[in-house]
């Protein structure tokens, strides 16, 4: 009976001492949630005070992470928190479509004595084998890039198809007018054929007086293969798929083979869906660089020294 009437005492003095605070002192206390906030969120922002030392590391390393990293800071402070990280987002998928569509590609070369090829850009060592050309492409392949694929493909190599078929065209339309007007055509380099009778001037067929020599102009020289790296494609979408098939056709119509090296299995399914193989023999596929390099070498075997020059 004494301890519950003890307990009731204690809890009207406690009350007595509240309404004393409240009604007497209550605006001192009066600022103490807002400032009791203000520390809970200067605590939480130590670790975002501190991230600003990140921002000389940033520069040195990659300035697009920096510049994700100041729009998420500047857009938080002046738009607040919800929609600073709204425009944070945004910004951060703007800078992965950006790397997607303007990847780095090269052309690859050989390592001797191994079976790896790098970039012969960055390793002295490496060297383009004969006749082959392999060129590497380090994004996915999608709507949004296939354009650059194809015109980073044919600007690394060197390898225009269209430019092959202007040159054939252009020398096709000299001998034609040469036979019309039966005029005399004579290669800038002459073979030496020991069964040709009459005398060589110069290494030159002599030429009657009256008749009209034209000298054709070599094709320029194209590789007879190409190999195209996809180790780095993670994926590839019909759009692309169409591009690739398109520009296969174009190299196959100048008589330059072309196949693909690296895929993963995930990829070949795609491959598989989009149908890509109605067009693109399975044969035309292989598992590394290396595999498509001896293929390449079995149908055109790389000149020696001591192989006679050809000319076109």
């Amino acid at each position: 009976m004494c301890a519950h009437v003890f307990v009731q005492v204690a809890g009207l003095l406690a009350s007595l001492m509240v309404l004393v605070v409240v009604v007497a002192i209550g605006f001192v206390f009066e600022p103490l949630p807002q400032t009791a906030l203000a520390a809970i969120i200067m605590v939480n922002l130590l670790g975002m005070f501190k991230q600003l030392r990140d921002i000389p590391y940033l520069w040195r390393t990659s300035k697009i992470e920096l510049s994700i990293w100041v729009t998420a800071f500047v857009s938080s402070v002046l738009l607040g928190l919800d929609l600073g990280l709204l425009v944070s987002i945004a910004f951060g998928i703007l800078t992965v479509i950006y790397r997607t569509q303007n990847p780095r590609s090269s052309v690859l070369g050989h390592v001797p004595d191994t079976d790896l090829y790098v970039s012969v850009d960055q390793y002295e060592e490496a060297s383009e084998e004969q006749g082959i050309k392999i060129f590497q492409y380090g994004s996915s392949l999608y709507f949004a890039n296939s354009d650059h694929y194809m015109s980073q493909l044919k600007e690394q190599t060197g390898v225009s198809p269209e430019q092959i078929q202007s040159v054939r065209r252009a020398q096709k339309k000299k001998i034609h007018k040469s036979k019309e007007k039966h005029t005399l055509l004579v290669c800038a380099k002459a073979e030496n054929h020991s069964s040709t009778s009459g005398r060589q001037q110069n290494g030159c067929l002599p030429v009657q007086e009256c008749e009209e020599v034209v000298f054709l102009h070599p094709v320029p020289c194209a590789p007879h293969s190409l190999v195209l790296d996809w180790s780095c494609v993670a994926f590839i979408d019909s759009v692309a798929a169409k591009a690739v098939k398109q520009v296969i056709k174009e190299y196959t119509a100048v008589d330059v083979r072309v196949v693909i090296a690296g895929c993963s299995g995930g990829l070949l399914d795609e491959l598989e869906q989009l149908q890509f193989f109605t067009d693109v023999p399975h044969t035309a596929l292989f598992p590394t660089v290396h595999d498509a390099v001896l293929h390449c070498q079995t149908f055109h075997p790389p000149l020696t020294f001591g192989d006679p020059e050809t000319s076109v």
